[in-house]
């Protein structure tokens, strides 16, 4: 067991990082050091979604119809985001490693995990803008399809001319 004490201060700084300066955060950060601190991460991320979740669903501000699961609105938006960001930033991590390794990029499934964990800052936003759905269900949707492919599309920016440098170099070899 480890006895690193959690920086709350630190992941704030690297949350804002990670949104607002993404080339200078991935390119400076640190690639091991275990799971332990992506976890964390996804778990806090995961949390203040929950948050986010449960208020919304307290407040009637969901428009879902779950059928079955109306149990679901209860404290289970909480519990279940912070399981699904525990898993999901494994699998996030999975994908990653996928993705990096066809552009030819680093192919250690750590330090893909962490990268996955910080891209997780975005789960919190899309939730807290969730409300929006319980105005329109389109309303909703096309707020979070704005915000995802805001995120991807400021990724691809400026991390873009790696994969089209990556995807020239093939193509002239080939």
């Amino acid at each position: 067991m480890s006895n690193e004490t959690i920086d709350f201060r630190r992941i704030a700084r690297e949350s804002r990082e990670t949104l607002f300066n993404t080339k200078e955060y991935f390119s400076s950060m640190s690639l091991e050091g275990g799971y332990a601190e992506p976890v964390i991460k996804a778990a806090i991320y995961g949390t203040v979604a929950g948050l986010f979740s449960l208020l919304w669903s307290v407040t009637g501000l969901y428009n879902y119809d779950f059928g079955f699961m109306d149990g679901f609105l209860g404290i289970m938006p909480l519990v279940w985001s912070i399981v699904i960001a525990i898993v999901g930033v494994f699998i996030g991590g999975a994908l990653m490693l996928l993705v990096s390794a066809i552009c030819g990029g680093n192919t250690d499934y750590e330090a893909n995990v962490r990268v996955a964990a910080s891209l997780m800052v975005v789960y919190p936003i899309r939730v807290f803008f969730a409300f929006l759905n319980g105005i329109s269900i389109t309303l909703g949707s096309m707020a979070g399809l704005v915000i995802q492919s805001g995120s991807i599309i400021k990724t691809l920016m400026r991390h873009g001319n790696l994969f089209l440098d990556t995807l020239t170099t093939d193509l002239k070899r080939n």
